[in-house]
């Protein structure tokens, strides 16, 4: 199976475009261990490697450089590790890309879709630990390589990362709770991922946005651009039905951005904290518009709720469409 860059180097906030070799004038032998590569961190949100001519002559093995040990807690191998990274070809010198100055990349250690030797890496480190690291083709990108973003089939990524932070993959909100807004009542059945049941008053729907909170999760801030997992379930004001339910599948991953959720998803969500639920009420401005969703029996003037347990901040899903 070949891994998706999505869940490595294609940031958000950073577009896929090769960057200028940052090759040095040292001897053309390469390097033989993380100790010959160099790194510049005097700019704390702008580090750069430094890559003897000839690359990396990576083993067959991940190999970690420990620069600075962290002090926070073990990154465990079914936890999600937030890093800040830099990232090189360490066989042609080529930078690849860098997320030091922007938000940091969710890596799920459980997740069989990140690169093997990051996982590796990572796991059993301490927050706050900046390293180096040395993945050959095997533990990366595999006999494919990735073409896209300039690596080949033989070559060794270099990465200097920095974890930022650590978090549960969590099942069900937690934290403190808080009253449903007047008018609403909510009941959310015990367990994982469960269908919600939604009382809807009598009357017309409120003509504004409303998110409010029925549980304040501890966890992560989220901000826009964010792909978060959530469970939810969503109720048609007009009709006062269900007309979906992440209940029917899974959790599902999305993206606080125009192109990853509908309006209201996108401010109603934003600046929330992992762990918690929050109930939406999304008028149709914010939601189908004028439009409507047809196939879900939604019409251009329907107002919806939403009950949505933020679970994680996770990767961005490689497509999808609206919620």
């Amino acid at each position: 199976m070949r891994r998706s860059a999505v869940r490595l180097l294609s940031i958000t906030a950073a577009p896929l475009v090769l960057l200028t070799a940052c090759g040095s004038n040292s001897k053309d032998t390469g390097a033989t261990t993380l100790g010959d590569i160099k790194v510049n961190s005097s700019k704390p949100t702008a580090p750069t490697m430094t890559i003897p001519k000839g690359g990396l002559k990576a083993g067959s093995q991940t190999a970690t450089q420990v620069i600075a040990p962290g002090s926070g807690p073990v990154v465990g191998s079914k936890q999600i590790a937030y890093v800040d990274y830099l990232a090189y070809n360490g066989t042609t010198g080529k930078k690849l890309v860098s997320t030091f100055g922007q938000r940091f990349v969710p890596i799920p250690l459980s997740d069989a879709g990140q690169l093997p030797g990051l996982v590796k890496a990572l796991s059993g480190k301490k927050v706050g630990t900046t390293e180096k690291v040395a993945i050959p083709p095997a533990q990366g990108f595999g006999s494919a390589g990735n073409s896209s973003i300039g690596v080949g089939p033989t070559d060794t990524l270099v990465f200097y990362l920095k974890i930022d932070s650590v978090a549960d993959a969590i099942t069900q909100p937690s934290g403190t709770q808080v009253a449903a807004p007047v008018g609403l009542k909510v009941v959310v059945p015990a367990g994982i991922n469960k269908e919600a049941k939604v009382t809807i008053p009598a009357g017309a729907a409120p003509k504004s946005l409303i998110s409010q909170n029925l549980i304040t999760g501890a966890g992560l801030k989220t901000v826009t651009g964010d792909a978060i997992l959530a469970s939810y379930t969503g109720v048609n004001w007009r009709t006062k039905k269900v007309f979906d339910s992440s209940s029917k599948n899974a959790p599902v991953p999305f993206q606080l951005s125009p192109t990853g959720a509908i309006s209201g998803f996108v401010k109603g969500l934003t600046g929330k904290t992992v762990g918690s639920r929050v109930v939406l009420v999304i008028p149709p401005a914010d939601g189908y518009q004028s439009a409507g969703q047809p196939s879900a029996g939604i019409k251009g003037t329907d107002t919806l709720v939403f009950v949505v347990d933020i679970l994680a901040i996770v990767p961005p899903p490689p497509a999808q469409q609206q919620q």
